[in-house]
């Protein structure tokens, strides 16, 4: 169900049921949030904000409950991203973006709060995770362009050496 390229590291561990989890979690964040809208949806849908708020997802017996993680940045280094409570069961941090291809400092929310990253841009996802001190990109077959994958390989390289750097480690060529 992915598509992979030899310049991006895909999980073999990552199966269909998260994929399926992933997308039925947007599918639930999405009719919450038609549900709530007062207003109709215009005829054609605006671009989501680059800065467009994430969610922690948790699962809470068979029902997932979705918690906005207000003031969230990665990119701020300098403030430690949010843990989660002890005392839920959380899956996955969800970001809605203007594009997939994840920021540079995206591979702290692995890192720091154990948790895998999905983003999601209009019908488009990218699925980050860390596996063995490796960052594991995961897109859905058919989501993207061939620019966007030679993006997301040139994004995973600048991340790989933002997280070495961030460790202390010198990146060897």
């Amino acid at each position: 169900m992915r598509r992979c390229s030899a310049a991006l590291t895909c999980s073999v561990a990552v199966e269909e049921s998260v994929l399926r989890f992933v997308a039925l979690a947007g599918l639930i964040c999405i009719g919450a949030c038609a549900a709530h809208a007062q207003a109709p949806a215009p005829a054609a849908p605006a671009p989501p904000a680059p800065d467009a708020p994430c969610a922690l997802m948790s699962k809470i017996g068979d029902q997932y409950l979705t918690t906005p993680l207000a003031g969230f940045n990665p990119a701020i280094t300098s403030v430690p991203l949010p843990t989660p409570p002890a005392n839920a069961a959380s899956t996955i941090v969800m970001c809605n973006r203007a594009t997939i291809v994840p920021e540079i400092t995206d591979y702290r929310v692995p890192l720091e709060m154990h948790l895998p990253l999905a983003i999601k841009a209009g019908d488009k996802s990218l699925f980050l995770g860390i596996n063995k001190g490796k960052l594991q990109l995961g897109v859905p077959d058919g989501q993207s362009s061939a620019e966007e994958m030679q993006s997301l390989r040139a994004r995973v390289d600048e991340m790989d050496l933002a997280m070495a750097k961030a460790a202390g480690v010198t990146a060897k060529k």
